[in-house]
């Protein structure tokens, strides 16, 4: 079950993970329309061993993240998962796809 949407409890948030130190920059990972947030397995580990707070997330109906039961926005989603893990401020290194028709 993923955890209710402060922000929206209508739409619960994004399912993802978080890996690496709560002080590092902060990357979001977003996954190309086809795909789910595993398509960052080999990137992820390593950029939190570098030193990156990293987040990866699925967009509605993909990977482990619900269906919609309402009218939502895919950017809305991100920005609502990550005031919930209190980041203010992150990159989002990605497919074109990703920046192009999601954010």
């Amino acid at each position: 079950m993923n955890p209710v949407n402060p922000m929206n409890p209508v739409n619960p948030l994004l399912a993802h993970d978080v890996t690496g130190p709560a002080d590092g920059p902060a990357l979001v990972l977003l996954h190309s329309s086809v795909c789910d947030r595993r398509m960052w397995e080999p990137q992820w580990r390593p950029l939190a061993e570098a030193g990156y707070r990293v987040v990866r997330a699925d967009f509605r109906t993909c990977g482990d993240s619900p269906a919609a039961v309402a009218p939502y926005r895919d950017e809305q989603d991100v920005l609502d998962l990550l005031d919930s893990l209190g980041i203010e401020r992150a990159a989002s290194p990605g497919p074109p796809t990703a920046g192009a028709s999601r954010c």
